[in-house]
């Protein structure tokens, strides 16, 4: 049903043509997005079928070195797969609507496959390697990035001097203020079977936290998460390392010498990406959050002081893994805004309202075919995208969104 209304929604914007390209387009995807393999890419540790098999094989050390052997990003992950909390969303039908926008790879399009394990700071800076880069040095760019990958963005456009360059950027379900569902992760595992394909809810939680992009997708907003009960507790920051190190569950490799020096640097950059996010975007940068509240989605957690173990969780609107104020960069008036999946929303908009320099929020004609939409769809399957301008008080979208402001309206342009 859901794919029937989407492919009905995509045609009724099929008339309308797509904005000519103007600027070569930066795709960064998320965490778990890009595979993962030897040198050559003739090995792949992550991104097939077998890869949870092999995840204990991506574990790092405490100085960021590998134990296995050494990796490489090899590519975007081209099929949809799910790993417990973390989605994994398929690339193809995305890089294939870019390519009915006149973008070719190469050209106007360029990917940016990296090593999600690695300090989103760390990658900024292989960002900005390629963007200076003999194809891209010194021209204006967009940016498109999925998840984590906005994290990425972010950190090159007001740390690395990339406002100067960037036009553009749209983040698809970005954690701006990181995501309770990390801490859920640490404490359940991917589930049952694939906590045991991957060698048990142990190892999970043993690779998982050797990543140092981990820690820096942590919420950093106010009263996540607290040690004892609700109404008794108080909320601790999760950016002390003495918090993580009272935990009984947490790996002997991270309670010595070593491991404290790793907690500490890895949570230091935590505190470096809440400072950035905290921040605005810069001027002269169109900023473009696209968000999602069809899932309940975890808000706060309160650990047992005993176990280390979650004992009560606070849920609201977002992705599922995304919590929607989150991935609005706080912007919204309302947590009551709907929105579709990311992906699915650019492939079926075709970017026609960004790409045009329209404000961004609305992309429903106005005219008689929304009343057919109205009967059709529930208001939260409506798509809707929050701007920096249009999100502005006094203007804040009803539940069937054609009215921000005016001006931000494809047909009043």
């Amino acid at each position: 049903m859901t794919r029937s209304i989407l492919i009905l929604i995509f045609g009724l914007w099929s008339s309308i043509v797509a904005a000519e390209v103007e600027r070569p387009l930066i795709v960064v995807p998320g965490i778990l997005g890009s595979t993962l393999g030897d040198q050559r890419c003739e090995y792949i540790t992550w991104g097939d079928r077998s890869s949870l098999w092999r995840f204990k094989e991506l574990r790092l050390q405490s100085n960021g070195q590998e134990t296995v052997r050494e990796h490489r990003a090899c590519g975007l992950i081209s099929t949809v797969q799910v790993v417990g909390p973390l989605r994994v969303d398929a690339y193809v039908d995305l890089l294939a609507s870019l390519k009915q926008m006149e973008y070719r790879e190469g050209d106007n399009l360029f990917l940016f496959p990296y090593d999600w394990r690695q300090s989103n700071f760390d990658t900024a800076n292989k960002l900005k390697e390629l963007l200076d880069s003999p194809a891209l040095a010194g021209r204006q760019i967009d940016i498109l990035a999925h998840s984590m990958g906005g994290l990425i963005a972010r950190i090159y456009i007001q740390e690395l001097g990339g406002a100067k360059r960037v036009r553009r950027l749209i983040t698809m379900g970005t954690p701006h203020r990181g995501s309770a569902k990390m801490l859920e992760t640490l404490d359940e595992g991917w589930g049952f079977w694939r906590n045991l394909a991957a060698g048990g809810l142990g190892t999970v939680r043993e690779t998982v936290l050797t990543f140092p992009s981990i820690y820096e997708l942590m919420p950093s907003y106010r009263d996540c998460c607290a040690l004892g009960p609700p109404g008794s507790a108080p909320s601790r920051e999760i950016s002390d390392h003495k918090l993580w190190q009272s935990m009984p569950w947490l790996p002997t490799s991270l309670k010595g010498a070593n491991g404290t020096a790793f907690l500490q640097r890895t949570l230091g950059n935590l505190v470096r990406m809440k400072e950035i996010t905290a921040d605005p975007i810069p001027e002269g940068v169109r900023f473009y959050p696209l968000c999602s509240a069809l899932f309940d989605t975890l808000l706060q957690v309160y650990w047992d002081p005993s176990s280390g173990g979650i004992s009560h969780r606070v849920t609201g609107k977002g992705d599922g893994t995304v919590h929607i104020r989150s991935a609005a960069n706080d912007r919204l008036e309302t947590a009551e805004q709907q929105h579709l999946n990311m992906l699915q929303y650019l492939r079926m908009t075709r970017l026609i309202n960004i790409w045009n320099g329209y404000c961004g929020p609305i992309v429903i004609p106005l005219n008689p075919t929304v009343g057919l939409i109205r009967r059709i769809l529930p208001s939260e399957l409506i798509p809707n995208v929050v701007d920096q301008d249009c999100a502005s008080p006094g203007w804040a979208c009803n539940s069937i969104p054609l009215l921000c402001r005016p001006e931000c309206n494809l047909l009043f342009r």
